[in-house]
């Protein structure tokens, strides 16, 4: 397409961060209480050994998620399916006579910049989108297992529309009518955890062709390159909101205390390349340094000096991707 969009390739991250006090996790769910997810991690002791050890863990489903959130709200409605503007994930459809009615792929692609990036299933007809974005599981670091849970009850007043003569204790009457009192738990947790995720910039717009035998193909279906320079752009400036905390179940009253301990960038101007190593390895910088190609820029923040990686504050790392992505890439 036309030079004047996105110049960078691909994008790639690996985070080690800090969180305490998050709703990231309540996936499970039992009457009134909000249960922590726990998984199973092979580790090695001393010995060299590998034994399962459970650990809090956050499906990449649910990171995903949010960098779907935080990417959709970059573009007004008219650039969104009617799914994604209103924040339903049955993408990809448009609201005919009071009814979500799937669209055909190519034009969720040319009309939806969510659905462009982050993909779609369509299974009344078999169809799918493969996410150009792709995230891991969030796990702690092996060198940091550790996490802590905090059970904490809340309660919401509610109207309800008990009789009088079947008011309940937790009732009160007022001018305006009767109210209740909902008890339910959850369950809130601390600890230090890592992620990865790749993006894939060079396809935003593109949709793939199979023909037989040959060979994946990609053919353009958004024509305006400024149209795929502004849905890179809002997607590489996703992962930055979620890097402050903004991620998970309950913001509204459970904000992550949120802190990035280590912070690794990847971008190439030239092609694809590997997914970095994932932080939850105290090796990973020197095993990403080695995974990755020489035309592969590397930038870090919080982690090990080497050659091949120029340090710079979060924020001043954004920037020059950024910048980038918009100007030359070399």
């Amino acid at each position: 397409m036309s030079e004047n969009g996105p110049k960078i390739k691909a994008f790639a991250i690996g985070v080690k961060m800090e969180l305490n006090l998050h709703d990231l996790n309540n996936e499970l769910a039992t009457g009134n209480v909000s249960a922590i997810r726990v998984a199973k991690m092979l580790v090695r002791d001393e010995n060299g050994k590998q034994k399962e050890v459970p650990v809090q863990a956050v499906s990449g489903r649910m990171i995903k998620h949010w960098h779907w959130e935080h990417y959709r709200r970059r573009f007004t409605a008219e650039e969104l399916c009617g799914a994604c503007a209103v924040g339903e994930t049955i993408r990809p459809v448009r609201l005919e006579n009071g009814i979500w009615k799937f669209m055909e792929p190519e034009d969720a692609v040319r009309e939806c910049a969510a659905c462009d990036v982050h993909g779609f299933l369509i299974p009344t007809k078999s169809l799918r989108r493969n996410s150009l974005a792709l995230f891991s599981w969030l796990l702690p670091p092996l060198d940091s297992l550790e996490y802590a849970l905090t059970s904490a009850t809340h309660s919401r007043v509610a109207a309800t529309d008990y009789p009088v003569e079947k008011k309940r204790e937790s009732e009160e009457e007022s001018s305006e009518g009767k109210t209740g009192q909902m008890i339910y738990n959850k369950v809130y947790a601390s600890g230090t955890y890592a992620f990865v995720s790749y993006l894939d910039v060079e396809h935003i717009g593109y949709g793939e062709k199979r023909e037989g035998q040959e060979r994946v193909s990609f053919v353009p279906l958004v024509e305006e390159p400024r149209k795929r320079l502004a849905r890179a752009k809002a997607a590489i400036l996703a992962y930055q909101d979620m890097l402050t905390g903004r991620l998970g179940a309950s913001q509204a009253f459970a904000l992550p205390h949120a802190k990035v301990l280590s912070f690794l960038a990847c971008y190439s101007c030239f092609g694809q390349f590997p997914v970095p190593v994932s932080p939850i390895y105290p090796d990973f910088v020197q095993k990403t340094v080695e995974l990755m190609p020489n035309e592969v820029k590397i930038l870090g923040y919080g982690i090990e000096s080497h050659d091949r990686i120029t340090e710079k504050p979060v924020s001043e790392i954004f920037n020059e991707i950024i910048g980038k992505l918009e100007g030359s890439c070399q």
